[in-house]
């Protein structure tokens, strides 16, 4: 209702959210600018799995691993499909080149960084997020 009325200009989700919400009926523009990463991530009984055996917990955590893989992969997969079809909704899609992502980034992660350290977060989930992300450099 926002995007529809005016009160906000844009909002920020991956192509899968803007079809499943309809977006793409009050937003005109999509920009590709890859500035989200999505953790995938499973809950669970400590305590039953501290129970197991050497043996069966590392199966379920190969398992869990797999399945993490497999579902990033199938989602990578499915990215290209869904932005064709935000395009014939009418959306315009804004690929941003290299040197403008890099711009970006270099403006943008560390006032990113400042506004999670304000948050209370700690540090050490900060850490495992970037490592995961494979950005663990800007750590130093």
């Amino acid at each position: 209702m926002a995007l529809r009325t005016g009160v906000a200009d844009g909002q920020m989700n991956p192509p899968m959210y803007i079809i499943l919400g309809s977006l793409y009926e009050v937003q005109d523009y999509l920009t590709l600018a890859n500035i989200q990463y999505s953790d995938q991530f499973l809950v669970g009984n400590s305590e039953m799995i501290a129970g197991w055996d050497d043996e069966l917990r590392s199966a379920f955590m190969e398992a869990v691993a797999e399945a993490n893989h497999n579902a990033r992969e199938h989602n990578e997969e499915q990215v290209e499909a869904r932005i064709a079809y935000l395009e014939e909704q009418g959306m315009e899609v804004i690929r941003p080149s290299e040197e403008e992502l890099a711009a970006f980034r270099e403006i943008g992660q560390p006032a990113y960084l400042e506004w999670l350290g304000e948050r209370d977060i700690e540090q050490r989930w900060i850490d495992m997020a970037l490592e995961d992300a494979g950005m663990s450099g800007l750590l130093d």
